[in-house]
């Protein structure tokens, strides 16, 4: 009976045995390594301290480097000229050597193919997902599902480009938002009483122990010199979670505060309610329960909201997250499964095959509306995620289970918040497809996909109808 605890912790070894190799042949695999993420290496050197950046011109004939940080936080820019030089002066480093990131992209996806087939895999997909014993249906469903829904995402870009006034639209044109951001900063008291009072929905339990990370001084707040910057939380199972902020008192801030705890709060029932054989949780859930947190915040305050022109711009802010987090990754997830399918047919991957892959992609995703510069092939081939293996699409299915698990919770069905919390506590005592359908998804099938699209369509509902009353 004390042994029985380990229960899954075995099968979960047992289930794997058959692709553990000899002791000789796991030694060689060992000794691949370094040689296998050689091309993630050089990669980091072509886009890092080795690629060449451009300079732009202001209209204030200023001269600017567009490196990492300028390029993104031009995209929210409302100088269109000024985002469209930004653009093409940031991808045209990465066309300098094209070549040569074709070559690595290629270098690890013949790795990950190595690696599988030496495990005895049938493709590399299959050899990916299962380090979490998930089927392959939540890779292909997430990819139909949204290929099915496109004409939502073809209308929001038709709406961007009406409300922006262009005759077409860019890439550039899609992050910045259709309403003015409204002026208001939040102290780090209003934005505990926001966060406090948006969960609320998540039920007693819950809101007791995100009351307690506040109190009892879980978060460390503020910029300091030498601190990281982002948002991060660190689960620890001997103590209470630790949470990093850099609270600058922006709305995104305050959301990013209920995105934090809400890693917290899974980290924190984990360690209470597992032994620590079970005091982590699996990787395919890990943003599961920030981003719910998130989700039910910002629907609580949208609510609340009276100002029309406060409610457009959270609502539109609402819809880019679906837009980059879901349908975004996806459009990433659809081009690793190509390339990774290329590396099992031994096919050439050269800059040219990548980029008009990428092309394709772009046009199928953003419709009529949407103008691909000669400059926008080459974005895949700058993303690092794809030297990690099948590992963006777990960004799309995070939050397309969160918005499932938030509407349940928001809608006050029955058991939605005790079955969510359950989940919270579970720590990796089950696979991840348990884990969730405890909490009331299952993401095997279509309809957590089809949820969040039908969230989507919603909120370009409400967009479209908040736009016309601001008129």
């Amino acid at each position: 009976d004390d042994l029985k605890i380990y229960t899954h912790y075995f099968d979960n070894l047992y289930r794997i045995q058959k692709h553990i190799l000899s002791p000789r042949e796991e030694e060689l695999l060992a000794m691949s390594s370094k040689a296998v993420g050689a091309s993630g290496s050089t990669f980091d050197y072509l886009s890092g301290p080795e690629l060449r950046l451009r300079t732009i011109k202001t209209k204030d004939d200023k001269t600017i480097e567009v490196s990492d940080p300028v390029f993104y936080a031009s995209l929210e820019n409302k100088d269109r000229d000024y985002r469209r030089d930004c653009f093409k002066a940031y991808h045209r480093g990465y066309l300098d050597v094209k070549d040569a990131l074709a070559s690595t992209m290629a270098g690890s996806t013949y790795g990950d193919w190595f690696s599988a087939k030496a495990r005895g895999y049938p493709t590399s997909l299959e050899a990916a997902l299962d380090s979490e014993n998930l089927p392959t249906a939540v890779y292909h469903n997430l990819i139909s599902t949204i290929n099915k829904n496109l004409p939502l995402l073809h209308r929001y870009c038709e709406l961007k480009k009406k409300f922006l006034k262009t005759d077409d639209l860019h890439f550039y044109d899609l992050y910045v938002n259709l309403v003015d951001k409204p002026e208001h900063e939040y102290s780090y008291e209003e934005a505990q009483k926001l966060v406090l009072d948006g969960i609320k929905p998540m039920g007693e339990e819950y809101c007791s122990v995100m009351q307690k990370a506040f109190t009892n001084r879980w978060i460390d707040v503020n910029e300091n010199k030498g601190k990281q910057h982002g948002a991060y939380c660190a689960g620890v199972y001997l103590a209470h979670p630790y949470v990093l902020l850099n609270y600058k008192g922006t709305f995104d801030n305050v959301s990013t505060v209920a995105h934090e705890l809400g890693h917290a709060m899974q980290s924190w029932f984990t360690k209470e309610n597992q032994p620590p054989v079970y005091g982590d949780y699996p990787m395919f859930t890990a943003e599961v329960a920030s981003t719910t947190a998130e989700i039910v915040f910002k629907q609580s305050m949208l609510k609340k909201m009276t100002d029309p022109r406060e409610k457009a711009w959270l609502i539109n802010q609402m819809l880019e997250d679906i837009r980059r987090t879901v349908i975004r990754q996806t459009q990433f997830a659809e081009f690793d499964l190509f390339i990774h399918e290329l590396a099992e047919k031994g096919a050439p991957m050269t800059s040219e095959v990548l980029m008009n892959k990428t092309k394709e992609i772009y046009q199928k995703y953003y419709g009529p509306a949407f103008v691909i510069d000669e400059e926008l092939p080459i974005e895949n081939l700058r993303v690092t995620h794809y030297y990690r293996d099948f590992y963006v699409y777990r960004y799309a299915t995070s939050m397309a289970a969160s918005t499932a698990l938030a509407k349940n919770i928001m809608d006050a069905k029955p058991g939605a918040v005790e079955n969510y919390m359950k989940f919270l506590k579970t720590g990796s005592s089950m696979y991840a497809m348990d884990m969730l359908k405890v909490a009331g998804v299952d993401m095997t099938t279509p309809k957590p996909i089809e949820d969040c699209m039908a969230l989507f369509e919603d909120l370009l509902n409400q967009l479209e109808q908040q736009m016309k009353d601001m008129k």
